[in-house]
């Protein structure tokens, strides 16, 4: 990455972004007139993040995803955006509250406390600096979470590479992985476009945690109640789970979470509101983004989905009949490429799951395996007590009250008597419930899957906590109890952060006490400066503030500090904890190679889990998480020797095979771990010297056994090996 490819990148994508965002705003007055203040917000975050979205997907899917493909479609998508909002009208005055209220949910009286808002920005402050200090580590050596080195990046990086989405790609030996829904992943990609690396990647699940708040808060805006909601959005953001595993990393549950709570903010429409069909556009368009970002939140979507329909009707029966077709419509437009794509590619919208109907059926993958075998039942896991204390870890001391809370907000809310929550209420539980159903937790125990499993039940919490919260409020001795509850829940998560160690435990990846503290006295400052002018003045100054202090950041840490930032992967020390010897060795050769071909050999699910983490696991892991080898400027293609036959990934079982696919490859270079104990990984390794072209590039000793190396070969596939001597 060079600084001038970078400049060119930022200014291209500030025309095409500022023209976008312009035509949109347009658009969105036609669709939603009477919107204003953090609803006009929102809403306009949801229709530009669905327009990238949808013009990237079509780009995708002819093979021109590219930096200049994507400028040109989205400034010419832009012009008939802008010429289909020409006739909309709305009202641009912030301060004309009246002429955008509304009888219905909005005049609820709230019993919101008055000091709740300095108690906010206090818990805005403490988060802050909870998932900021992730930063300095993500740019020293780069992102080393699980998943994101596995499949997140290496996919986004695909995608700049080949500029398609219609490919089948491999990672590892689970060829379910590709079958998922890529949705967050797309944006990771163009800030690659962009930038010509992936430096923007680290910032983004800290951008959709931004708006994740901002839809909490207009969620309880329309609600009379704006801090309590941002409270409870703030709570989620402080789980030790969110903040380890979301913070800096290539996860998608983020984004799923911020337009799951997007749609459910702007869901409930005004008696008598005219714009039912551009408010079904917008929701609908949040849904599909929902679904996509994350094949987990399909089913939180769904519920969703069904939730919106639900409520518009009880509001007014005669604002459903303009408003499925539109909500659908969008749902469909923003969340279904990846499952259209999964039928063509391989006959079913989710191959993982046996699908079928009668004598019909869809088609199917085989994943490489389950953990099963390493971990307790359900039964074994409550008696042994891993359950609690895997809980315990990702969700803080008091984790039995977020498990507690998808059940209890249906009693708050039937209190409240007020029907657009309760049936939130009743969604957000049915959101919870379709968390625990992931693979994971129900082969549960102490085995770390389990902890990252976990965040598979936070849009559940997440809206139960705001939906809770809001219902309480319709009362004071309700709001008194939400916001001690909040509180209390808040601090708690503060100080379980506060002894979690991050990814990176290092004592270089910590940030000093020094930023710390600058980075605090900057969150309450900017915090404080909202607040007081907001009960000065009665404006809202959310956005000026927010986008001046974000574009100060950006511009920082892509500009003043490139020194900094070019120091990334320059001490890798390993993809995840605990891989021992010196691998770095491997990936750092491989930061500083351009344009290779590398092709790794294939990841063994079964022997990683025979060897109960032991030194095959180790190597193993080094052949997973391969992302260090594409570079710094994501330059080097990167593949593992295998191929798919349609139902499951097939590793080479000769040498004439193993020879066949890096020739298929075009491979410059291979990577081999050969553990040294005479078992089947090892015949790799004899494979690739059979060729009198093969020669080391660089080698590392990996364990306590000399004998066992993690080796990277020249390689000549032309070439041909002594595959029969």
């Amino acid at each position: 990455m060079t600084r001038g490819r970078l400049l060119l990148g930022l200014v291209v994508a500030s025309l095409a972004g500022t023209v976008v965002v312009i035509a949109v705003r347009r658009l969105r007055r036609r669709l939603l007139p009477r919107l204003g203040g953090p609803e006009a917000l929102l809403a306009d975050i949801v229709l530009v993040v669905s327009l990238v979205t949808v013009v990237a997907e079509v780009l995708g899917a002819v093979g021109w995803f590219a930096p200049w493909p994507l400028a040109v479609s989205l400034l010419a998508v832009a012009a008939p955006v802008w010429q289909l909002g020409r006739a909309g009208s709305g009202v641009d005055d912030p301060a004309d509250e009246a002429a955008r209220s509304a009888p219905g949910e909005r005049t609820d009286r709230s019993f919101e406390p008055g000091w709740s808002r300095w108690v906010v920005a206090v818990g805005a402050a403490a988060v802050g600096v909870g998932w900021l200090r992730t930063l300095p580590p993500a740019y020293r050596h780069g992102i080393i979470e699980w998943d994101s080195v596995w499949y997140h990046l290496p996919a986004a990086a695909d995608f700049v590479q080949s500029g398609s989405f219609g490919q089948t790609r491999i990672y590892g030996a689970d060829i379910a992985v590709a079958t998922y829904p890529f949705g967050s992943e797309v944006f990771h990609a163009i800030g690659m476009l962009v930038t010509g690396s992936d430096i923007a990647s680290p910032l983004l699940n800290i951008g959709w945690a931004g708006v994740f708040v901002i839809a909490a808060h207009v969620f309880g805006r329309r609600h009379r109640c704006p801090h309590l909601a941002t409270l409870a959005a703030l709570v989620i953001l402080a789980t030790p789970v969110s903040t380890a595993l979301e913070a800096a990393t290539g996860m998608s549950e983020m984004m799923g979470l911020a337009m799951l709570m997007a749609a459910a903010a702007l869901a409930v429409p005004d008696v008598g509101d005219e714009s039912a069909r551009g408010r079904a556009v917008v929701v609908g368009a949040a849904i599909g983004l929902a679904a996509a970002a994350k094949l987990t939140m399909l089913g939180p979507a769904a519920a969703l989905f069904i939730g919106v329909i639900v409520i518009v009707g009880l509001r007014d029966r005669r604002m459903l009949r303009g408003a499925v077709v539109p909500l659908g419509a969008a749902t469909l437009a923003t969340g279904g490429f990846w499952y259209l794509r999964n039928t063509v590619l391989f006959g079913s919208p989710i191959p993982e799951v046996a699908l079928g109907l009668g004598p019909v059926a869809l088609g199917h993958v085989q994943a490489a395996g389950t953990f099963g075998a390493m971990a307790p039942t359900l039964v074994e896991g409550l008696l042994n007590g891993g359950l609690y204390a895997t809980f315990a870890t990702v969700l803080g001391p008091l984790w039995s009250w977020y498990l507690v809370a998808p059940l209890a907000v249906l009693a708050v809310v039937v209190r409240s008597r007020r029907s657009a929550l309760i049936v939130l209420g009743v969604v957000s539980t049915i959101t919870f419930v379709s968390g625990t159903a992931v693979p994971g937790f129900l082969l549960h125990g102490e085995y770390v899957l389990m902890s990252s499993n976990s965040r598979y039940l936070l849009p559940g919490i997440a809206l139960a906590l705001v939906v809770g919260a809001t219902a309480a409020a319709s009362s004071r001795r309700g709001a008194a109890l939400a916001t001690t509850a909040l509180v209390v829940l808040l601090a708690s998560a503060v100080f379980a952060v506060q002894q979690t160690p991050l990814l990176d435990a290092s004592p270089e990846g910590q940030i000093p006490s020094g930023w710390l503290l600058v980075m605090l006295a900057s969150v309450v400052s900017v915090t404080g400066l909202w607040f007081v002018r907001s009960v000065r003045s009665g404006s809202r100054p959310i956005p000026k503030v927010a986008g001046g202090v974000a574009g100060v950041g950006v511009v920082a840490l892509l500009v003043v500090q490139p020194t900094f930032i070019g120091q990334r992967f320059r001490d890798y020390s390993g993809v995840g904890p605990g891989i021992p010897g010196d691998s770095e060795r491997v990936f750092a050769w491989a930061q500083t190679q351009r344009g290779l071909r590398i092709a790794v050999q294939p990841y063994a699910f079964a022997d990683y889990v025979a060897s109960d983490h032991g030194l095959i696991a180790h190597g193993n892991q080094v052949l997973l998480f391969t992302y260090p080898f594409y570079g710094q400027d994501l330059s080097n293609r990167v593949e593992p020797v295998a191929r798919f036959d349609g139902t499951r990934v097939v590793p080479p079982a000769t040498c004439e095979q193993w020879w066949d696919e890096l020739r298929r490859f075009r491979a410059t270079h291979v990577v081999v771990w050969d553990p040294g104990d005479g078992s089947s990984q090892s015949r790799y390794r004899a494979w690739t010297e059979r060729s009198p072209s093969a020669k080391v590039a660089v080698a590392a000793a990996i364990g306590r056994s000399p004998a066992a190396h993690l080796l990277v070969y020249r390689v000549d596939p032309g070439d041909p090996p002594r595959c029969r001597s």
